[in-house]
């Protein structure tokens, strides 16, 4: 498996749980996915359904747990976003331009 994904979290995740536990039409049970990521970050269920369908702000313990409960490396499911690799002027975050 590579390092890392080009997909958003959401995307990333939904094909990792299709290809495990979906059935033949693509679905798969996201309520126990959900309910271990509860157990490990004390978010509640509705919140953690939020994030995963891209409607609240993802945390990283969320992304974490994520990648636990899947038995992968969290960084996998990471994936840096555009503004923090570059500046709004096409320079690194930390230059001195």
């Amino acid at each position: 498996m590579e390092n890392r994904t080009n997909q958003p979290f959401t995307e990333a995740l939904g094909t990792m749980l299709r290809e495990r536990s979906g059935d033949r039409m693509g679905r798969f049970p996201l309520a126990p996915f959900i309910a271990q990521i509860g157990d490990k970050t004390g978010l509640n269920y509705e919140y953690i359904r939020l994030m995963l369908r891209d409607q609240r702000t993802l945390r990283t313990d969320v992304i974490e747990a994520a990648a636990e409960a899947l038995g992968i490396p969290p960084l996998i499911l990471h994936r840096v976003p555009a503004a923090l690799r570059q500046g709004a002027d096409g320079a690194p975050p930390d230059s001195d331009q």
